[in-house]
């Protein structure tokens, strides 16, 4: 009886083992890119600006000049005036060289405004009804990817 506890004990640690190798460890930079994006999705959804601080680089620079700090504060105003946000990804392209990667992500927001004014209308008026596309600049830091520079448009 004990050796079949053993055994069981063993191809737990080996299945465990396997499946860390298999999720972490055998996954192309592709593969590591789409999940950061996913990542991205899921902490706007939540509204955690913890989340999306890790995905940025400390040198992150947005198209219009905007910093990481800038950045992560218009999207604390954001969190804090809308609720029921959704990010629905219908498209994600990567293309990795060496240490950097280029994304173009299409994709739909949606969200509830809670009638601040602290929210543009026309920010409003823009999601759920377009698709957007954000251009992402990234670099590779150690195993991971970061994002250093984003580009939103207007999806044709």
């Amino acid at each position: 009886m004990k050796a079949f506890w053993v055994f069981v004990g063993g191809m737990v640690a080996v299945s465990f083992l396997v499946w860390c190798l298999l999720t972490y460890g055998l996954i192309s930079d592709e593969e590591r890119i789409q999940r950061l994006i996913e990542q991205g999705s899921r902490g706007v959804e939540s509204g955690s600006l913890f989340v999306l601080s890790n995905l940025l680089a400390a040198d992150y620079q947005h198209e219009g000049g905007l910093g990481k700090a800038e950045v992560l504060g218009a999207l604390r105003s954001l969190f804090e005036n809308t609720r029921n946000r959704r990010v629905h990804v219908l498209r994600c392209l990567v293309k990795v060289e060496k240490n950097r990667a280029d994304s173009e992500v299409t994709f739909w927001f949606s969200a509830q405004s809670q009638l601040s004014p602290a929210i543009p209308q026309e920010w409003l008026d823009l999601t759920g009804r377009e698709k957007q596309t954000v251009h992402l600049n990234l670099v590779k830091e150690g195993r991971s990817w970061k994002i250093t520079r984003s580009a939103l448009r207007r999806a044709r």
